[in-house]
């Protein structure tokens, strides 16, 4: 079996060369393998809302169900806004997974339009040169997309899809495995709207989108001491007693005294 499938790999990803230069998009829906949102750094713990002026990451994963062996992995992002919003231009990262065990080197990433408005498009592709390939039951982040929005945007939307190749015309995600081509389906597209950074109560220093917590004390205490995290831009989130300053040992103070000794909660961000 191992030996069929070193093999067919030449085929298979000969085919892949000429078919993402010739098919045009399916009209159906993919036929195995999802590429899907796995979470957002930077969201505020809902599904439709991301905060300003904090690092912005989203995470995407793909979900090998083929059956075979990922040999060639193809397909394109797009960062947009269907009412105006500008960002951060887009800087793009392959997982810190070990791609070697999978594909050989690294995947490559190009980038199409990147101004922080209209469209940021990245073309993100790996072909497999040695190893086996990305097996199946394969269900890891493989891409991160990182950027970040000014306060400026709030009420704005950006969105996060998947596009026809601006190089061509070609499938928004193809893959060649073992056994055939395949076009994975997508989870998006993804849209947020662009809200303040701090939200209900202040002290989120970790960003995960609860109040101030156990969590959020361990950051801190890791800030101040260990010079380990670095708080994000929002100033009234990591200002957790409102002083004006922050974060310091006067909020670490106030934080202790909320969770472990009944005081008063962070004041509500303005």
């Amino acid at each position: 079996m191992k030996n069929s499938r070193k093999s067919c790999r030449p085929i298979v990803i000969c085919i892949l060369a000429v078919t993402i230069t010739s098919i045009p998009t399916p009209n159906v829906s993919a036929q195995n393998g999802v590429i899907y949102l796995d979470h957002t750094v930077g969201s505020l713990g809902q599904s439709d809302s991301i905060a300003c002026s904090v690092p912005l990451e989203f995470h995407i994963s793909t979900f090998n169900n083929t059956g075979g062996y990922i040999l060639a992995h193809h397909g394109v992002f797009e960062v947009n806004s269907p009412d105006g919003a500008t960002w951060s231009p887009i800087v793009t990262v392959a997982a810190p997974i070990n791609w070697n065990l999978y594909l050989s080197g690294t995947p490559s990433i190009y980038y199409y339009g990147l101004t922080g408005s209209g469209a940021d498009t990245v073309f993100a592709t790996k072909w497999v040169i040695s190893g086996n390939g990305i097996p199946d039951g394969f269900d890891s982040v493989t891409w991160i997309i990182k950027t970040e929005i000014d306060c400026s945007q709030k009420g704005k939307t950006i969105c996060l899809d998947s596009v026809t190749n601006a190089n061509g015309g070609t499938t928004d995600w193809i893959w060649g495995t073992s056994i055939s081509l395949v076009y994975p389906d997508w989870s998006g597209p993804h849209c947020f709207t662009i809200s303040q950074c701090c939200y209900g109560l202040r002290g989120d220093l970790n960003y995960d989108g609860k109040s101030a917590n156990t969590l959020d004390l361990s950051f801190m205490v890791d800030y101040i001491f260990r010079g380990s995290n670095k708080p994000g831009d929002c100033i009234e989130s990591r200002d957790i007693n409102a002083d004006g300053r922050g974060p310091d040992i006067l909020d670490l103070t106030f934080l202790v005294d909320y969770i472990f000794r009944g005081g008063p909660a962070p004041p509500a961000c303005p």
